[in-house]
Parts: C-alpha cells; structure tokens; sequence
C-alpha cells in the first residue's frame, strides 16, 4: 500500500513527537529509512536504499492522538498510530509496519 501514493507532501498537524530518522524493522523494499520533518513531510531518500538517486516526500499528520495520516497526490491514508519510546507503529488493518528510531 505505502509503494502506491507516492507524492508530494502536505503540511502536518502538531502531535506525538515522530521528529527524525527512523528505519523499517522488516524488509519494506525501497522504503527502509524514514525521516519525518518538523513541517510535516515524511521523507525517503532512495539512494540510501536502492541507489536510484530519488528523494520521495509525503505529508503527515495527526487527526488524533491515535491514528496519522499519510498523504501523497491528494490520496490520504490513514494508520492506526501508537508510539512507545523509540518505536512507532502503524497499522491499516491488514498490513502493520514497525520502526525503530536512529539516534
């Protein structure tokens, strides 16, 4: 799901700190290192990954304590969010990823 919105990035709502560079506990492809800025953009630098020389930009937001909204290309989806210390989890029902914050 996540490899099909890819976009531009909208502006975030305030909430949960998720400032920084995270990366994916399980293999996500092109799409193992995440780094979310304090504007509201979710950031995946490919040429880390894959060497493809691409940076990708979402949105990100909050609409509540619990949930975050990833936004690309006017499509939204929205995950089921719960942070605890330096892990933060989504979930959309059926698919679940879990990243690990880089200090």
């Amino acid at each position: 799901m996540i490899i099909g919105l890819l976009g531009a990035s909208c502006g975030g709502k305030s909430g949960p700190n998720v400032v920084g560079k995270w990366k994916v506990t399980q293999d996500q492809g092109e799409f193992n290192n995440w780094e979310f800025l304090k504007d509201g953009t979710l950031v995946w630098n490919l040429a880390k990954d894959s060497g493809m020389g691409t940076t990708v930009s979402w949105g990100y937001s909050f609409p509540d304590y619990n949930h975050m909204n990833l936004t690309a290309n006017g499509n939204v989806v929205t995950y089921d969010f719960s942070l605890s210390g330096d892990t933060l989890t989504l979930t959309d029902g059926s698919d679940t990823i879990i990243l690990l914050r880089i200090k």
